[in-house]
């Protein structure tokens, strides 16, 4: 399906990238099921 950011334009990944970032989690959270982000927390930190 189709995600809008409300009030975000086309240039939100660069500008905002922790506004996709969080929608990005919530999707997945919701259709996989993941709920265990530390290997990913640590491969951002990295």
């Amino acid at each position: 399906g189709l995600v809008e950011l409300a009030g975000m334009g086309h240039m939100t990944p660069v500008e905002a990238p922790e506004a996709v970032t969080a929608q990005i989690r919530e999707l997945t959270l919701t259709y996989l099921g993941v709920k265990d982000t530390t290997t990913v927390n640590a491969k951002e930190d990295a």
